[in-house]
C-alpha cells in the first residue's frame, strides 16, 4: 500500500494500547537516502499538560500505517 502525504496528514495516532496521541501534522525526510525519518505529531489534549506541543515521533517508533490510523509504540 503506497499513502500519499495527504493521506497521512491528520491521521489520528494512537498507541498499542489504544491511547490517543494526537494527530500527524508533517513529515520529516533525509534527503540522502529519501525516506521519511519522523513524523511531526500534534499532541492530543490528554497530553497536553506532559509534554510539548508538537512532537516527533521517529520511524522506528511506528508499528503501522494504514488509511485509519497510525499506532506506535507507548514507550
Amino acid at each position: 500500500m503506497r499513502l500519499r502525504d495527504s493521506d497521512i496528514r491528520g491521521l489520528p495516532v494512537v498507541t498499542e494500547t489504544g491511547d490517543s496521541v494526537g494527530k500527524v501534522k508533517g513529515l520529516v525526510v533525509d534527503i540522502d537516502s529519501h525516506q521519511v525519518i519522523q513524523y511531526l505529531v500534534s499532541r492530543s489534549r490528554t497530553l497536553s499538560a506532559l509534554l510539548p506541543e508538537e512532537l516527533l515521533v521517529h520511524f522506528s517508533q511506528v508499528v503501522s500505517v494504514d488509511e485509519g490510523r497510525m499506532t506506535v509504540r507507548a514507550t
